[in-house]
């Protein structure tokens, strides 16, 4: 028991240094990066490309850096219950067409089509909308990882008896056994041995966080490809089409930026889309 507590607390200590420690550096880098582009002049014609290309990979480390550490801290949160969903609502069609916007960019850095598959009524959801952004993107970054060029994902959002149900599937690629169970139960059996990827913690929060949402995960996977289907239940679903939520003045256009902010950052983590957004 004492081994067990002393481990707990070891885990807290080491989250929470972690967590206060990378703040100052990750703004050092962004500060400074920025202060070099604009001092060297790197939005000039005449600008030296080994120089801009330097910043920009200084960049792209930056945020693939504060990925993985938003990522780690956001699943210690969830382990020791130091997180809890807001209840608000979503439009999950918003956030799916604005991915399906960024799909030009995608399928020319890396050869893989994004389609999104709306419903022909929108519909509401009520959850915390960081975390069902959170979910839908880490998975979507962990599809287009797993594909191959000349294939496609798609993500779509239906109704159904028992509420609605959020898909992600790729046809070019073949989820690994081991991913499937972190994302459903997070176990290894006994004869196989763990291989890391740069994906699993994202996976691992996705199961977190559909746990917290109550959202249940299934996953099917073959030679063609993975679906990943995420029911919602009935009783998160606002099914009645009269209801319209809108923002004060600015405020949707703010959250629409934000937004496509967090969706390159989790895009470039994928190989092949580091900074896809600045060509």
């Amino acid at each position: 028991m004492r081994d067990a507590k002393k481990s707990e607390l070891m885990g807290r200590l080491i989250a929470d240094t972690i967590s206060h420690e990378m703040v100052r550096p990750l703004g050092l880098l962004a500060v400074n990066q920025s202060y070099l582009w604009t001092h060297l002049q790197c939005d000039m014609p005449e600008a030296d490309e080994k120089t801009k290309q330097a910043l920009e990979e200084i960049e792209i480390a930056r945020e693939s850096i504060e990925r993985m550490w938003r990522n780690c801290t956001d699943l210690y949160a969830c382990i020791y219950d130091e997180v809890y969903p807001r209840k608000e609502p979503m439009d999950l069609c918003a956030l799916l067409e604005l991915i399906q916007e960024e799909s030009s960019l995608v399928e020319r850095a890396v050869n893989i089509r994004i389609e999104a598959q709306l419903p022909e009524e929108p519909f509401f959801v009520t959850t915390d909308r960081a975390m069902a952004e959170q979910i839908i993107l880490n998975l979507l970054s962990n599809a287009l990882q797993t594909s191959k060029p000349g294939g496609k994902i798609i993500l779509s959002l239906r109704k159904s008896k028992d509420g609605a149900q959020l898909l992600i599937q790729d046809y070019c690629g073949c989820m690994m056994g081991q991913i499937a169970r972190t994302l459903c139960c997070g176990t290894i059996g006994a004869s196989e041995e763990p291989t890391w990827i740069g994906s699993e913690i994202g996976l691992h929060l996705c199961r977190e966080l559909c746990e917290l949402l109550e959202w249940k995960t299934t996953v099917k996977t073959n030679s063609c490809g993975t679906t990943v289907t995420l029911d919602i239940p009935t009783e998160k679903v606002m099914l009645d089409s009269r209801l319209v939520f809108r923002s004060e003045d600015g405020d949707e256009d703010i959250s629409r930026t934000e937004c496509l902010a967090h969706i390159r950052m989790e895009l470039s983590s994928v190989p092949g889309l580091e900074g896809y957004w600045m060509k």
